[in-house]
């Protein structure tokens, strides 16, 4: 009984052993910058500061580039980790 506690155990040890490096590696991702442009009603709106990304075929912006392009209202709320976009139609609806 002892001896099937103990291979029992060190079996556990060791499949973590082999596991756990595995798990706790950091993931290698390749990201490009290949002058994506963003045309929005025929005006570019991506620039230096709002570049797009391309990370394992999929294109990222900021996520502030387009709401500013279409005049909405952006706002960062740090203490929640929330990005709020509010339109100026939603903004001048009354309150029911």
């Amino acid at each position: 009984m002892k001896r099937e506690l103990l291979i029992t155990i060190i079996t556990i040890f060791l499949l973590l052993a082999l596991i756990m490096p595995k798990a706790s590696r950091p993931r290698q991702v390749w990201a490009t910058y290949n002058n994506t442009k963003i045309i929005l009603n025929g005006i570019q709106i991506s620039n230096q500061n709002a570049e797009p990304v391309t990370i394992n075929g999929i294109v990222y912006l900021p996520v502030r580039t387009i709401p500013e392009a279409l005049q909405m209202q952006i706002e960062w709320e740090a203490d929640a980790n929330t990005i709020y976009i509010n339109s100026e139609a939603a903004q001048t609806q009354p309150d029911n």
